[in-house]
This record gives structure tokens, C-alpha cells and sequence, in this order.
């Protein structure tokens, strides 16, 4: 099937520096529990529908970690063994992955054919609320703002290299998710500090 969501373009290109990719969604993965036959059946599309934004962030955090993984132990691979000039150089750079995620909330009276439902009202609000989400991410620059350890490092630059960070906005609420933190390395660490970034988007 056709995603909306294409962040397999990401990971055939490796990021060699911090990474931001903006995704809109416009189902909301949360919500009240449903109480009338409607509004479960409402519920089930919006879970089915922006399952696939969470699933495309964690698989593409999956593998951002694992390039990370094995970067670390280039001594143990075979020396005869071909190597992708693209490929090693993005395998030497720790690099942060950074997700905004434009989360639609639509309001309680929405019936079961929402999905389809496309009158002015309808549009503006969507418009709206996502001119005003984004606006808030831009403004907070929430993706600068330490992760993990390096939080507590004097340094408020920093952030945690190898990790996926992903940021929701909602209704002008932002919330923050750490996925596949930095495993544990022996031995001396470097913080990176955040430069320019690479950024990206998608609409589903």
C-alpha cells in the first residue's frame, strides 16, 4: 500500500547530522473512551489511521539506533569485508533523530464518517489547529532542549547523539517521547551539540 508517511526515504539516505522530520497527522492515536456504538466505531478509525505514523517513527528509530550499534564496533568487522563509502561515513556520525508530530484532536461531536467528511467548517478547524500547533513547535524549538543525561550536564546544548526523540502537539500541547535511548558504552563519551539540522516532512 501507499503510505503518506514516507520515512523510507530517511532510511535509505542515513542522516550524517541531527535530524528533523515534521509529520502531520491528522487521526488522533489517543482520545476519551468510547461510549455509544458510534463513537467506537469513530475510535477505530483513528486508531487504524495514525497506527501508522507510530509505526513508521519506531521502525525508523530502530534503525537509526542500530547504525549507531554498529558504528561503535567497527574493530570487529572482517577488514575484507565491502563497505559502502555513503554508507561508512554516515556509520562514523552521531547524529540525533527528531520527530514533531502535528496531532489533529478533533472535538467530541464527530461521527463515524469524519473521515470523510469534508465541509468548510470541517476544513477550517483542521486548518486552524494545525497552523497553531505548528506555530507553538516553531516558537518552543522544543528538539534544542536536552535529552536523557545530558540534561543534567551543564551544557544545554547537548543532546543525547543516538537517540529518537519524538514530539507531539496537540491543541497547542506538546509532549515529548524518548525512543531507543543510547545504549551503554564503556568507556570515555563525547556530547554532540545540536547544529544545523536536516529536515524533512510528511502529511498523513
Amino acid at each position: 500500500c501507499v503510505s503518506n508517511t514516507p520515512l523510507g526515504a530517511i532510511n535509505e539516505d542515513p542522516p550524517s547530522v541531527p535530524t528533523l522530520v515534521f509529520m502531520i497527522d491528522l487521526f488522533n492515536p489517543e482520545g476519551p473512551e468510547p461510549v455509544t456504538l458510534d463513537e467506537v466505531l469513530w475510535r477505530q478509525k483513528q486508531i487504524q489511521y495514525a497506527s501508522r505514523t507510530t509505526h513508521a517513527i519506531d521502525s525508523a528509530a530502530k534503525q537509526h539506533r542500530l547504525r549507531y550499534a554498529l558504528s561503535q564496533v567497527p574493530g570487529q568487522l572482517p577488514t575484507e569485508a565491502p563497505r559502502d563509502a555513503t554508507a561508512q561515513g554516515a556509520l562514523e556520525q552521531e547524529c540525533g533523530m527528531y520527530f514533531c508530530r502535528i496531532i489533529y484532536e478533533p472535538r467530541r461531536d464527530q461521527i463515524p464518517m469524519s473521515d470523510a467528511e469534508f465541509s468548510r467548517p470541517s476544513i477550517a478547524d483542521r486548518r486552524a489547529a494545525g497552523y497553531s500547533d505548528m506555530m507553538s513547535c516553531l516558537r518552543q524549538k522544543p528538539w534544542l532542549s536536552p535529552v536523557g543525561e545530558e540534561a543534567e550536564s551543564e551544557d544545554r546544548g547537548a543532546v543525547a547523539p543516538a537517540g529518537a526523540v519524538v514530539y507531539e502537539a496537540r491543541r497547542g500541547r506538546i509532549s515529548r517521547r524518548v525512543l531507543d535511548a543510547r545504549p551503554a558504552i564503556q568507556g570515555p563519551r563525547e556530547r554532540s551539540v545540536i547544529g544545523p539540522l536536516r529536515t524533512s516532512g510528511g502529511i498523513h
